[in-house]
């Protein structure tokens, strides 16, 4: 859960406690005098189809686009790059090549795209982690290499990719000291890396030492342990590890995931038997190329393309047509270990065991939910007398950089009026959010309140609009209530709202002004008096809303909604969909023998609701669970009290 606040002291407030509750790992940005940790949302672009395969914890495969720009000649580079999207895409995965165009990172490469860097029509760059400055900064194209590819994979959420061979320990580095950058990119990047082991013009000895240094964890896919040699199956080196089957694959990258080891994996697969060209003839080739390089001084990251290329001249094509081969192979297999991955990944997520994937700024986590509000400090004070008459000892401290509020109750824990200074929330600005948006666009439900400021306000629901992400809306209170709804097409981005009775009435004044909402309901009434009013009044903000959760105090709540309730209670990706059934579910406040505060009662009410949202449970758990919570609020002086943290839906 990512929490995007205004804040020096963290408040317990009902979206903390979403924490506790085990809906996901968060991050906390605090508003105090720190600047913000800037993400890098504005520079990468992420297709629509892997967002929301990566929103929906689908299988995806990421791909380099070196192979693209510097791996093969034209046509049969981009010929190669759509097959093996082809591939993926057959086995029930989704191909997202990565690559650099004009400055900016894309995850998920058009059509188009992949043609620009397959032609060279502009100049294009090998870009590694080093070289993604000087791209970015420049503004030119590149095809980024296994490192460059391992390193945005993991800050958008994508455990799995698919490449030919690695690079690795350069023969004579001992001189040279020319060692791939994708080597200590495995070891701090926590990325499964499936590929044909290395290429074959390196020292596969040394490299495999150096990765056992880096800590990365090398197994070969087959029936024994032969660690393959690119164009060969076998380079005369054992892996330390063998897996039989693809889940087996699977079930490893997802341990190192939730362990956190902070580094990435090897996976290695033979060259299929039929494709196999003729290893000595490659051999012979692979050294006569290096010879060559060296008598023309060919250094660095151009000694491989160069390489590779004259052993394509040098077998008349036969290593072309090997390599092309084995690709598409580890696509095969890189996508049916997908499929198994997304498989563990649902299922862990289904028994709330977990978030699936690592914190988010080692791997572009994608946990539930965002919360973008503010932390306030609430004091409260009980007395015993039947009234209070005196207030003179209550002061607002406009100096205070962390939003507060200081309640009063009366000796049955009824609030009689309260004093906020909240000034610190118009600091929450569009540029602060902004830095997120990467991580709102893969949330599966953002939570906001009425605090925030109305410019980023329409900046949060523009975005969840069009990324279909639902947004849960808390007016705070009567005054700030209608807020976003005065925003001309944004309120279609919220799906859930949780006002008491006068917010519900100030929101349908707003959104339909002609409507007459009088006094006519109150909490005076009777249950059976008010319901099907109370429905009657939800109906126009249910024009764009999903569900609409009414607080009425001591008597409980109701929930109107869009469809049955057995339906499903939509987290993203979410687009409203018309349905002529409204139903409307009364649930009684629940029995609490000895009230203490009724602060905060609210709020654990709805974050119980939202927990249950989470988790996929039908309404009715999620209102007993929400219900559940409300009574162990009433029950303590905190609004959010510790006991919160044990419990359990009866």
């Amino acid at each position: 859960m990512l929490m995007i606040m205004t804040m020096n002291i963290a408040r317990g407030s009902c979206f903390h406690r979403l924490a506790r509750w085990g809906i996901g790992k968060r991050q906390v940005i605090g508003l105090d005098s720190r600047a913000f940790h800037g993400m890098n949302g504005s520079m990468i672009e992420i297709s629509d189809v892997v967002t929301q395969a990566i929103k929906n914890n689908e299988p995806v495969v990421a791909l380099e686009s070196t192979i693209i720009t510097h791996g093969m000649p034209y046509p049969a580079n981009l010929e190669t790059a759509l097959k093996v999207e082809n591939v993926i895409k057959a086995k029930g995965a989704v191909p997202a090549t990565i690559g650099i165009i004009k400055g900016r990172v894309h995850v998920g490469l058009t059509a188009d795209q992949l043609e620009l860097l397959a032609t060279m029509r502009e100049p294009c760059l090998k870009t590694s982690r080093r070289d993604l400055p000087y791209v970015l900064s420049k503004k030119i194209n590149g095809g980024t290499t296994v490192s460059g590819t391992m390193l945005v994979a993991a800050k958008v959420g994508i455990p799995i990719f698919v490449t030919g061979g690695i690079g690795g320990v350069h023969r004579g580095a001992e001189e040279s000291f020319d060692i791939s950058a994708d080597l200590t990119e495995l070891g701090r990047t926590p990325v499964a890396v499936v590929s044909s082991g290395v290429k074959s013009i390196l020292d596969i000895g040394k490299t495999l030492e150096y990765l056992e240094t880096q800590g990365v964890c090398v197994a070969t896919l087959g029936s024994n342990n032969d660690f393959p040699a690119f164009f060969t199956p076998s380079s005369g080196f054992q892996a330390p590890y063998r897996l039989e089957t693809t889940t087996d694959a699977a079930r490893m990258i997802h341990q190192s995931l939730a362990f956190d080891t902070g580094s990435g994996m090897l996976i290695a697969v033979p060259i299929p038997e039929s494709s196999q060209a003729d290893g000595e003839t490659i051999e012979r080739a692979i050294r006569a190329a290096l010879t060559l390089a060296d008598q023309q001084n060919i250094r660095g990251r151009d000694v491989t393309p160069f390489v590779l290329s004259q052993v394509n001249r040098l077998t008349s094509g036969a290593s072309l047509t090997a390599n092309r081969a084995l690709i598409e192979h580890n696509a095969a297999i890189g996508a049916a270990i997908a499929v198994d991955l997304a498989r563990l990944r649902q299922s862990t997520i289904s028994t709330g065991n977990s978030c699936s994937t690592p914190p988010l700024q080692k791997s572009g986590d994608h946990c539930p939910t965002v919360v973008i509000g503010g932390s306030i400090v609430d004091l409260v004070a009980a007395v015993q007398e039947d009234s209070i008459q005196d207030s003179r000892g209550i002061f607002r401290l406009a100096s205070a950089s962390t939003a507060s509020y200081t309640v009063i109750l009366d000796n049955k824990g009824d609030c009689q009026f309260g004093i906020g200074d909240l000034k610190i929330h118009s600091q929450l600005t569009v540029d602060k959010v902004r830095q997120y948006e990467e991580d709102i666009a893969k949330c599966r439900l953002l939570i906001m309140d009425g605090n925030i400021e109305l410019t980023t306000m329409e900046y949060i629901l523009d975005l969840c609009r069009s990324t279909r992400v639902p947004v849960w809306y808390e007016p705070t209170d009567t005054k700030k209530a209608a807020k976003p709804f005065t925003i001309v097409g944004c309120r279609s981005a919220i799906a859930y709202t949780s006002p008491n009775l006068s917010e519900l009435k100030k929101i349908v004044e707003t959104i339909q002004p002609g409507l007459s909402c009088k006094n006519d309901l109150n909490l005076n009434q009777t249950i059976e008096e008010i319901q099907d009013p109370l429905t009657k009044l939800c109906i126009p903000l249910l024009d764009t809303a999903q569900c609409i959760m009414v607080t009425l105090g001591k008597l409980g709540m109701m929930i109107v909604r869009r469809g049955a309730k057995a339906d499903r209670l939509p987290v993203a990706p979410w687009q409203h969909q018309p349905n002529d059934e409204i139903t409307a579910t009364y649930y009684s406040a629940p029995t609490v023998d000895h009230i203490v505060s009724v602060s905060g009662a609210g709020d654990c009410l709805a974050a119980g609701f939202i927990t249950g949202i989470i988790n996929g449970w039908e309404q009715d758990k999620c209102a007993a669970f929400g219900l559940q919570a409300a009574a162990c609020s009433l029950r303590h002086s905190p609004a959010v009290p510790a006991a919160l943290s044990n419990l359990q839906l009866c």
